[in-house]
């Protein structure tokens, strides 16, 4: 699988280069941060397919739902948080990227597919929380489909996260 960025010119080269890159390093499975309901084209075809059933990876409910039987400290932690997202007041717009974000540093995640408003709804909580930054650097892949993405996000992604997006457009 060839992944090109966004931010390459004509992609021409991202292939022969992905190639080169890919036999540097072997597959390994993947921790997918899935947020998206399994009715969503991309939670099936991203989450649960490319990233979790062929590499042998494993899905992390991002926010688990709500019949899934949880322990009372477990519940506790998926509400709450213990970090510095607990201290500190963020808008309504963040709380979602903030779970997200808390649950991937939680248990590991290193794939996660949205569209292109959470990642920069990601870049505002690092702003506000520097932790998650790091959180973000474990990513092995970053998705963004749906729409189109901010190239200053892209950016941002690639110079401050060290993570390539992809963006996936016109899946549907």
């Amino acid at each position: 699988v060839w992944l090109i960025d966004s931010a390459d010119d004509d992609g021409a080269d991202a292939g022969a280069e992905a190639e080169a890159e890919a036999e540097d390093k072997p597959l390994r499975p993947t921790k997918v941060l899935g947020w998206g309901p399994f009715s969503h084209i991309m939670a099936i075809a991203h989450d649960l397919t490319v990233f979790t059933a062929l590499p042998g990876g494993c899905y992390v409910f991002a926010a688990p739902p709500a019949a899934y039987p949880l322990s009372a400290s477990a519940a506790a932690f998926a509400n709450a948080s213990a970090d510095s997202t607990a201290t500190k007041p963020v808008s309504e717009e963040l709380a979602l990227p903030l779970k997200l974000l808390r649950n991937a540093k939680r248990a590991g995640a290193d794939v996660f597919a949205g569209v292109p408003w959470m990642l920069a709804r990601f870049r505002e909580a690092c702003e506000l929380f520097p932790e998650y930054r790091e959180t973000l650097k474990g990513f092995r892949q970053l998705v963004a489909g749906g729409a189109l993405a901010d190239p200053k996000v892209l950016e941002w992604c690639r110079e401050e996260v060290g993570v390539k997006v992809e963006v996936s457009l016109g899946m549907t």
